[in-house]
């Protein structure tokens, strides 16, 4: 009797399956899909407590367009860090009232004691990487500056001439006192005196040196007497 199989299935482990190899294990179950990590979204761009991916693409939208112009900024920085401190044509003096028609500022950016300056200007806007556009922006800043401090003289001038009357009353004044000059000077020395009136006071001195003097005669200081005429005198008249 072939006892073979039967030795051979003794010899099998209860469960086992035929052949001596293991039960394969049962799959894992996928876990749900809980989407992508959206926990570097900052709090701002959170809409009733979770992250509102349209606003949050704005928001970087904005910075790629702002790192772009930055880049392009960056691109047009001069190399050898010389701006030209140049106003532009279209230049305007806006928001500064009173200035005289055809009021222009001219900046001296070759005036050899002003070029130290306009050399420091442009070695500050080469370290915080500047564009050439920021040197005529820059330029027209300085203008309106000058601008101003001018407003700032013509008001102070103003309230001083008030001192002297009227309008009229200022130019006959002023008139009066050119022809005075131009008695005792040239034309154009009296035209440089007149520029520097600044106040009320400097045009009454004006006046003043201007006006004729009243030269009173001296009351005559009596002769003195000889030594002789004391004596006689003295002797004339007996002291007690």
């Amino acid at each position: 009797m072939n006892k073979s199989w039967l030795q051979k299935m003794m010899r099998q482990a209860p469960g086992e399956p035929s052949g001596g190899n293991p039960a394969p294990e049962p799959a894992p179950v996928p876990a749900p899909d809980a989407g992508p990590d959206l926990s570097f979204i900052p709090a701002d761009f959170h809409a009733e407590g979770k992250p509102d991916l349209s606003k949050f693409s704005a928001h970087y939208q904005d910075l790629v367009a702002e790192d772009a112009k930055r880049r392009e900024a960056m691109a047009d920085v001069p190399v050898d860090g010389k701006y030209e401190f140049a106003l532009p044509e279209d230049f305007k003096f806006d928001g500064i009232e009173g200035l005289p028609e055809g009021f222009a500022v001219e900046l001296a950016t070759d005036d050899p004691d002003l070029q130290p300056l306009y050399a420091g200007l442009g070695e500050v806007l080469k370290e915080i990487g500047a564009p050439k556009a920021a040197a005529p922006k820059l330029a027209g800043l300085i203008a309106k500056y000058e601008a101003v401090q001018y407003q700032k003289a013509m008001r102070a001038n103003a309230v001083e001439m008030a001192k002297l009357g009227t309008e009229a009353q200022q130019n006959s004044r002023i008139a009066a006192v050119q022809r005075g000059l131009e008695t005792v000077m040239p034309a154009e020395e009296a035209k440089a005196v007149l520029g520097a009136i600044r106040s009320a006071n400097f045009l009454r001195g004006l006046e003043t040196l201007l006006s004729p003097r009243t030269m009173t005669t001296p009351t005559p200081t009596p002769p003195k007497a000889s030594p002789e005429a004391d004596l006689e005198s003295f002797y004339a008249t007996p002291k007690s």
